[in-house]
């Protein structure tokens, strides 16, 4: 069995009503052509062409692969860029279209939601909604609204998703000092891996994640950046003291506990390698193919390289989420 753990579509529902909404300050230009759009963040572009981000696309690649089911999430932007209450009411739109794909496809897909996340007390109430209709995770984009994630407002949120055991999905947004990396498309080639880990070590750092032991996130490509930077962060808060105020756990102790897990998408066996040799197993990985932006049968290749006992195969193909998720 193979299970895909980060897969996204754009639900055309959400890209028009960004186009409507995007007003504020942060948003992107959405420009619209028959049913593909382009968004503009001015240091980087986005063109999403709904002939390969459709569930029908998705669905394609899926069966073409050997993809028995996927965890289905929509692509960036998330909805805490748009102004006032519209966050939640982008949120609710995504999340009715995975809910639709879900139902069209039985036995093929578990949802990934969206949450306004600037907004706590919609993000609870769609929490429970989606929770509700069987959503097994929520996306946490790198920063809300070119904001910290670990902000005390928050906190109401994480303890949420931990009662309700939605697991988080961490996943890149563009960041605020784009414009400084934007050359030779070095947002996506770099600085999507900082971004992300500067934000799993916010939650570390800030508490969050220790002050609720319930609660599962999975970090993606192959933890990005930390597993090379764990020697020295060992060093700067064990043996400096530096940024410990709110925690008793080592940071790198909580990266190797059962509070996180990893997706090995990655471009060669060599990054899947090193994140299973800094965990000490295969026991947290997921497979994934973050479609449609890498190449599955690569992917599907690149596992089988890294990974040649048939053990730690089918825990990256398959074990670790059907445990994580309960499938």
């Amino acid at each position: 069995m193979i299970i895909d753990a980060q897969h996204h579509i754009m639900p055309f529902e959400y890209v028009e009503f960004y186009k409507k909404h995007a007003t504020g300050p942060n948003c992107p230009i959405v420009t619209v052509d028959g049913r593909d759009s382009t968004f503009d963040f001015g240091c980087q572009v986005y063109n999403y062409q709904q002939s390969k981000l459709s569930a029908e696309a998705s669905i394609s690649m899926m069966d073409a692969n050997g993809i028995d089911l996927t965890l289905l999430s929509s692509q960036i932007p998330d909805a805490t860029l748009l102004p006032g209450e519209l966050a939640a009411e982008g949120s609710r739109i995504v999340n009715n279209a995975i809910q639709d794909t879900v139902e069209r496809y039985p036995g093929r897909y578990k949802g990934i939601g969206f949450l306004p996340w600037n907004l706590p007390g919609y993000a609870v109430a769609e929490a429970q909604r989606i929770k509700a209709l069987g959503f097994v995770g929520v996306m946490l984009c790198s920063h809300v609204s070119y904001g910290p994630a670990d902000l005390p407002a928050y906190e109401p949120i994480y303890e949420e998703l931990a009662r309700l055991g939605l697991v988080i999905f961490l996943h890149p947004m563009i960041p605020e000092w784009g414009r400084y990396v934007s050359d030779y498309q070095m947002i996506p080639m770099m600085s999507f891996m900082f971004v992300e880990s500067f934000c799993l070590m916010r939650l570390i750092l800030s508490g969050i994640i220790e002050r609720n032991p319930d609660l599962r996130i999975v970090m993606p490509h192959c933890g990005a950046m930390l597993p090379a930077l764990s020697g020295r962060i060992q060093n700067q808060t064990v043996k400096m003291g530096r940024g410990m105020d709110n925690i008793t756990i080592p940071p790198v102790d909580v990266l190797k506990s059962g509070q996180i897990y990893y997706d090995v998408v990655s471009a060669d066996p060599g990054g899947m390698r090193v994140i299973a040799g800094f965990l000490g197993g295969t026991e947290r990985l997921m497979f994934s193919t973050d479609f449609p932006w890498v190449d599955t049968p690569a992917m599907l290749e690149h596992v089988k390289e890294a990974f040649p006992e048939a053990e730690d195969r089918a825990r990256v193909f398959s074990g670790t989420a059907i445990k994580l998720f309960g499938l």
